[in-house]
């Protein structure tokens, strides 16, 4: 449930520069079934520091309501501080309340080199019933949390027939995002009809959970690249996630060609 909470509020934009920043704010309807499941809001807070690098905090609120709260509730809170001037992550951070469980994690990167060429190391906290966990994780190059994999892809150019690949840590499981672009179209939604590109996400699983799962985005055909909606079929259903109001902030460049 968090992953696909997530991966519905988070995103950023297109180069050469950052056409987002501090103050933009993304709220999200979440769809179980067509019937109200939740909702999700996307702040990108001021810009800070963090273990020597200057960040900007993209926090991530997930509530459930409506039957699905009933059932599962959740109450989620998601941070990922974004190096704008890398265009990667430095630490990801979430404190979880589902379903009457509480799980905190953090994740710091350890990037290996200026070009990002050599090997990235997570160093993992994850405390929950069971009690508190440390360990490292050596990770391929440009490995991601969620957050900041959508972030870098709102940065790439998203031209139709484009393919990205990604290698994305979630704190125990290692996966890859391949993000195919499909095409362009005109979505309809709460915000009136927006030209979209519609771009395939599929998550590729390795070792025991090996195996692909695919969900359907749809980002704005703009610089900016914002995430108007997002379909993912489950095993019980399709879950929507649909843009319902944006606050745009202030445009940064970090002077990043």
């Amino acid at each position: 449930m968090h992953a696909l909470l997530l991966a519905a509020g988070l995103c950023a934009v297109a180069a050469p520069g950052l056409a987002f920043g501090p103050g933009e704010e993304l709220v999200y309807d979440l769809s179980f079934f067509g019937a109200e499941a939740g909702t999700v809001r996307v702040d990108v807070g001021a810009a800070m520091e963090l273990r020597g690098k200057a960040v900007w905090p993209i926090v991530v609120i997930s509530r459930s309501a409506g039957a699905v709260d009933a059932v599962y509730p959740v109450r989620d809170r998601f941070v990922t501080y974004w190096d704008f001037a890398a265009r990667q992550g430095v630490q990801a951070m979430l404190v979880a309340h589902e379903k009457g469980k509480s799980r905190r994690l953090s994740i710091a990167f350890e990037r290996g080199g200026a070009d990002g060429g050599a090997a990235t190391v997570a160093q993992v906290e994850i405390e929950d019933e069971h009690g508190l966990e440390r360990f490292r994780r050596e990770l391929p190059p440009g490995a991601e949390d969620l957050g900041s994999a959508i972030y870098w892809l709102r940065t790439r150019p998203l031209r139709v027939g484009d393919r990205e690949e990604l290698p994305i840590f979630t704190g125990k499981h290692e996966w890859t995002l391949v993000a195919t672009v499909l095409g362009k179209e005109t979505i309809e939604g709460k915000l009136g009809k927006v030209p979209a590109i519609h771009v395939r996400l599929a998550t590729v699983l390795s070792g025991k959970l090996a195996g692909r799962r695919d969900l359907d985005g749809w980002f704005s055909d703009d610089p900016r690249h914002v995430p108007l909606r997002l379909d993912a079929d489950l095993l019980l259903g399709t879950v929507r996630a649909d843009l319902v109001r944006v606050e745009p902030g202030r445009v940064e460049s970090p002077g990043h060609d």
